[in-house]
């Protein structure tokens, strides 16, 4: 199989990618480089609407009208009217896969009916994509390698925040929410914004909790994930609803809930148990192998 992806949001794309080459198929990424977290196998150069429509039907046309399937990440603008081109000349099926903003803020839902399959990152994104499939984000494979960062038993419980945007991950919410327990020395948390991967993987390391976000949304990000891969267990607000049973993401929806939470980390401390059991719920659900086989099979379903 052919696949070709566009955009790589989050760096799902290419451990897709990496993934499916592993399975024996031919797989690239093709994206910004500025925009991407990993480095794109063919980097989109010019900028504008012109330039995007432009490189993708000219310069990038040998790999569209070999693809099998074009994968679509982070849905369609109104502007990118090249996708109807690429589907008038390809005998490929298209992917539009939904990541977050692009369906809540709407400027990736326009020229929808061009999908052959709807695919999205988190199952709440159901709610406007009703025929789309749940594909669970993977992890990078190689964070299932690395070696656990100790646990430590002395001193404050050390908690920590890295959002990229904090007024989307809920920042001063949570600051307010952990004061008494930073004020009375149980808790020492590290914040820290906009980071790179490398970075923000290295701080992971360095803390005996993570809370990735507290907000409305219902679904936890990918930062909860490639905590929990490392051993350290993660808070984030979600709809445990749309969840598989015993989802280890510990949730907290509000600031009691979550000085609730913080309080029995702090009375019990971070188990073996725990650790444990947040890096089997990453194995059983996101590992990057598991994703893209049933991701191969919803190609095929359309194919």
């Amino acid at each position: 199989m052919n696949v070709v992806h566009i955009n790589n949001i989050g760096g799902v794309a290419w451990d897709l990618r990496t993934a499916q080459r592993e399975m024996g198929d031919s797989s690239v990424v093709i994206a910004k480089s500025k925009y991407s977290l990993n480095p794109p196998d063919v980097d989109l150069r010019l900028d504008g609407i012109l330039g995007f429509n432009l490189e993708l039907f000219l310069y990038r046309r040998k790999w569209l009208h070999e693809a099998d399937v074009i994968h679509i990440h982070g849905g369609i603008r109104r502007t990118h009217f090249v996708y109807g081109m690429i589907k008038k000349m390809s005998h490929a099926r298209l992917v539009l896969h939904f990541h977050g903003s692009e369906t809540r803020l709407g400027y990736g839902m326009h020229h929808m009916d061009l999908a052959d399959l709807k695919l999205v990152a988190t199952p709440d994104l159901k709610k406007w994509h009703e025929d789309a499939i749940w594909l669970p984000n993977p992890v990078e494979a190689a964070l299932f390698e690395m070696p656990k960062p100790s646990r430590r038993s002395v001193g404050p419980l050390r908690i920590g925040h890295f959002p990229n945007d904090p007024s989307l991950k809920g920042t001063a919410r949570i600051k307010q929410a952990l004061k008494p327990f930073v004020d009375s020395n149980k808790v020492d948390l590290i914040v820290r914004e906009r980071m790179g991967h490398a970075e923000l993987l290295d701080e992971i390391s360095k803390v005996d909790v993570l809370i990735d976000q507290l907000t409305d949304f219902s679904s936890y990000g990918k930062t909860s994930l490639e905590a929990m891969v490392l051993g350290v267990p993660a808070i984030s607000s979600y709809d445990e609803s749309l969840f598989p049973p015993g989802c280890m993401v510990i949730r907290a929806s509000t600031e009691g809930e979550l000085a609730q939470r913080v309080e029995e980390l702090c009375r019990k401390g971070i188990t073996e148990d725990l650790r444990r059991r947040s890096i089997a719920y990453v194995t059983e659900h996101h590992h990057p192998m598991k994703v893209a086989r049933a991701l191969r099979e919803y190609y095929q379903s359309v194919l």
